[in-house]
């Protein structure tokens, strides 16, 4: 009895997983192309005495075999905007440099789905922002973050 019930909890376990996996395939490649800019960025700040760079530039939008990172909604190569973009945003994201005096030292970056009345509230006013996938370096706070996007407002 006992083995049936593990099973049992172990098929609704896969099950779960299947489902939440078999969400907006767009989406997940969203989130894939922002963790590989952020790994793009790590790479940056390593090469550059760990400072990061004031802006995305095509480089850093690219995957391993050096190709432009595609937007997965409409097929476009995928460029930075700004975080008031609305509906432009779609499938690209927002790079903001976080200075110490001149340089950049941190990093915040958004990356939008295609339902921009969905995601996270990431600028914390009670609505969402579309963002689907937020990265951020180790010494930008939540309330860090939620300054910087106030300004850029």
């Amino acid at each position: 009895m006992r083995m049936i019930m593990l099973i049992a909890a172990a098929g609704l376990l896969l099950n779960g997983c299947q489902q939440q996996a078999a969400g907006n395939p767009a989406d997940a490649e969203l989130k894939a192309a922002v963790l590989l800019i952020e790994q793009n960025l790590l790479d940056w700040a390593r090469q550059n005495g760990g400072l990061y760079p004031e802006m995305l530039g095509p480089e850093l939008l690219k995957d391993a075999q050096n190709k432009a990172l595609l937007n997965p909604y409409d097929g476009t190569e995928m460029h930075p905007v700004a975080f008031t973009a609305g509906e432009l945003a779609a499938g690209n994201i927002c790079y903001i440099a976080v200075h110490e005096g001149a340089e950049v030292q941190e990093y915040v970056l958004l990356g939008f789905g295609e339902d921009m009345a969905g995601g996270q509230d990431v600028d914390g006013d009670g609505k969402p922002d579309g963002v689907i996938e937020l990265k951020r370096s180790s010494g930008v706070s939540e309330e860090r973050m939620r300054e910087l996007i106030a300004e850029m407002k």
